[in-house]
């Protein structure tokens, strides 16, 4: 009960977004952490359509339509990577943040996701609150960087945020992928075909300014 009880006095904490712009679905994801942290098994099962991340999900991306579907109020970086890649995921996000107007969001960089991981709350609870800092990030962010190496390979992670920022046109100008070749994957996914690929940060960096 410590544990939950820090974790919802910090996650509604003002500073956690005061500071920036009105963030879509920040309301909505408020209810869907409190339903999290109150909800009881089976509520919890990924398979359920009712459970608490498919329902913010759902929620916030018809909130954006009745808007008029524009983007986020500032353009920021998504930058997906394998967590084995953290290092060098985290050197390309400040090599973004440092030479472009951009903002970035980064799993490492994000406290509510430190504290949730830092946590002892249950593996499946803390799953889905894990879940629903990534989609915060996901749907408020414009553009998206996916990191791509051997470590990510099998990622489950990794192609589901490239899919969740890539606009449903059939190649798209707002996602990416850098492919390193000190670390090339022994297969590069098709996916990444639908969107640009880079081998260096430099290029990444080109690409994002006007």
């Amino acid at each position: 009960m410590p544990d939950i009880h820090r974790f919802t006095e910090r996650a509604f904490d003002s500073s956690r977004y005061g500071d920036g712009p009105d963030w879509r679905g920040i309301d909505l994801w408020g209810m869907a952490l409190a339903a999290v942290l109150e909800a009881q098994p089976p509520a919890l099962d990924w398979s359920d359509p009712e459970n608490p991340v498919h329902g913010f999900r759902e929620a916030a991306e018809a909130a954006g339509a009745a808007l008029g579907g524009g983007p986020p109020p500032r353009p920021i970086v998504f930058v997906s990577h394998s967590h084995k890649d953290a290092a060098e995921a985290e050197a390309l996000a400040n090599e973004i943040a440092t030479s472009t107007a951009y903002d970035v969001w980064l799993d490492i960089w994000d406290p509510e996701l430190t504290f949730i991981n830092q946590s002892s709350l249950p593996e499946q609870r803390k799953a889905l609150l894990i879940a629903l800092s990534v989609e915060m990030g996901l749907l408020n962010s414009t553009h998206l960087v996916a990191l791509y190496t051997k470590n990510s390979e099998g990622s489950a992670w990794v192609p589901y945020e490239y899919g969740r920022v890539k606009p449903k046109s059939v190649f798209s100008v707002n996602a990416s992928a850098l492919l390193p070749r000190s670390n090339l994957p022994s297969y590069e996914p098709e996916y990444l075909g639908l969107g640009k690929k880079f081998e260096t940060i430099p290029q990444v960096i080109q690409w994002l300014l006007p």
